[in-house]
């Protein structure tokens, strides 16, 4: 009854949509909480939808969104006219006001260190803020409603005056942290994203106590709404840091967060009713268009410079790629030419009559001689391949084909040559239909380079083929009991050159291009391809996957 009387006789208004009120006493009060609250509102959505795993985009997105409910809670109990929900949402401002200063010291551990902080300093955090979270709803917090006045006030207890200590003590341990972090850290670049984030994170929150202690030593609240544009200037130096650093890994955000920010200080401006905050507001949006414009356009044109730099370099990169290769496919055809020559003398020598009887010594020399020239064929064909196949120049034939006779005469093909090095040679088909659409040339020399890779690297043992159907894919596995690989060789297997010092142990003549044709090959027949070991000398399975 007594707050109904004093409703009456106080001549408190009734609110609309919880804000909407001529309880508040100046239109300043909108524009301090209002013009804040939507560009921290749609910035930490937009950020944490960009990153949602991202630890330093959460911890952003946790601080305006808390600082976007603290700021319309704060202006339900400016213009509320019901005890119970000024009760309700100034216990509840009280508590998100303390997470948000936790948050800044969160968000700026991560942000310098590149990674998620101690335990220690969590469970120190936490310690300093389990009184202000489990004592919220408590008359530690507010004591009631006071009803000697018209000003609608809650009666705070002692645990406001706590939770204003907490708030130093989390400003004094973020100023600590960014010197310490400042003072051992040498990278200039580095720096200066420090001290830009200390600062605007700092200035925001002095601002933002700063309205407290001025309104409460003065009884004067019109003064403190000021404090609340520290949002603005803490979002101000994150778009510079977002349009400088690439912060957050956004690109256009930066610029796009300006032009909110600005559009809603002057939109703002039409709520005003006296000329003289007219010139206030008018003087701080002018002074923030002036250093942020700057900094823009300064970004805008190092970008534009970096981006002609990037594309000259580019464009040079490209033409002496163009020419080197061009000169390399010149010599490897000249190359492959001589041999080529120099392999049909070794065959005339060794078959043609009219020149004469070859001794046996003689004959063993011109074999050497010939199997040298054919070994430098393939080697120079292997590598024109290899490029051929990076380049994508390749044209393939496709054509529905059996897979399975394939592989049963390049095994046939190969079979002599693990027997010659007394090794086991085993081939099994598990499945019926093997017909897919391929290249044949292409695919039997993908399959005869993976045969011959494990044989050549087989010094002692066997060698398996495995040709299986899986409903809709074809797999060739071929095992061997070779050199195997580890970890640190498995990236550069099907790579160009991509060998592992073990392998030149064994003394065995490669380009060490073989498996990079097998997958360009493979990957363009929309396959796969890949290798598996348990370790170096413990031999190794290598696949093929190809679609039905």
């Amino acid at each position: 009854m007594e707050i109904d009387q004093l409703r009456a006789a106080c001549e408190w208004a009734s609110t609309k949509f919880l804000i909407i009120s001529e309880n508040v006493f100046d239109p300043l009060i909108y524009y301090s909480h209002l013009i804040p609250l939507l560009p921290a509102l749609i910035l930490g959505i937009y950020v944490l939808s960009k990153g949602r795993k991202v630890l330093l985009n959460k911890i952003f997105a946790f601080i305006t969104i808390t600082f976007a409910f603290w700021s319309f809670f704060d202006l339900i109990v400016w213009a509320t006219e019901k005890n119970h929900f000024t009760m309700f949402f100034w216990s509840t401002v009280n508590l998100l006001e303390v997470l948000i200063y936790a948050g800044c010291l969160y968000f700026i551990q991560v942000y310098i260190d590149g990674k998620d902080t101690s335990l220690k300093s969590k469970i120190i955090a936490g310690i300093l803020l389990l009184p202000t979270i489990v004592l919220a709803a408590t008359n530690f917090n507010l004591l009631g409603f006071d009803l000697s006045n018209c000003n609608r006030d809650a009666v705070e207890g002692p645990l406001s005056q706590f939770n204003y200590l907490i708030e130093i003590i989390f400003v004094i341990w973020i100023a600590i942290f960014a010197m310490n972090r400042l003072y051992v850290n040498k990278d200039k670049v580095k720096r200066t994203q420090i001290i830009l984030v200390a600062l605007g994170i700092l200035l925001f929150l002095l601002t933002f106590s700063w309205g407290n202690i001025v309104g409460s030593l003065s009884d004067d609240w019109r003064l403190p709404q000021w404090g609340l544009l520290g949002m603005p200037v803490f979002i101000a130096f994150l778009t510079y840091l977002i349009v400088k650093f690439k912060f957050f890994n956004l690109k256009v955000i930066g610029a796009q967060a300006l032009v909110l920010i600005l559009w809603l200080l002057t939109v703002g401006i039409l709520f005003l009713k006296t000329i003289e905050t007219v010139r206030i507001i008018t003087s701080i949006t002018l002074v923030i268009l002036l250093i942020l414009g700057i900094q823009l356009v300064r970004s805008v044109k190092r970008e534009v410079e970096q981006r002609e730099k990037i594309q000259k370099l580019a464009s040079d990169l490209e033409i002496a790629n163009e020419g080197q290769a061009t000169l390399i496919h010149f010599i490897n055809h000249q190359i492959k030419g001589y041999l080529s020559k120099a392999r049909i003398i070794f065959s005339e020598l060794l078959t043609e009559p009219s020149y004469g009887p070859v001794t046996e010594p003689a004959k063993k020399m011109l074999e050497t001689g010939q199997s040298g020239v054919k070994e430098g064929v393939d080697f120079v064909q292997q590598i024109l391949k290899a490029s051929d196949i990076e380049k994508g120049t390749i044209a393939y034939d496709i054509k529905s084909i059996d897979f399975k006779k394939l592989v049963i005469e390049v095994a046939a093909e190969m079979k002599p040559q693990a027997l010659d090095k007394r090794l086991e040679f085993k081939f099994n088909i598990e499945g019926e239909n093997f017909n897919i659409q391929a290249d044949q040339n292409q695919l039997r020399e993908a399959v005869k380079n993976l045969i011959d890779n494990s044989i050549k690297y087989t010094p002692s043992g066997k060698v398996e083929i495995l040709l299986e159907n899986k409903t809709d894919k074809v797999v060739l596995s071929v095992k061997d009991t070779g050199i195997g690989f580890d970890d640190a060789l498995r990236a550069k297997l099907f790579t160009k050159g991509g060998r592992g010092e073990d392998s030149l142990k064994i003394n065995v003549t490669s380009t060490g291009y073989g498996l990079a044709i097998v997958k360009g090959i493979i990957e363009a027949h929309k396959g796969k391809v890949w290798a598996e070991s348990v370790g170096i000398g413990k031999g190794s399975t290598f696949f093929i996957e190809l679609p039905i």
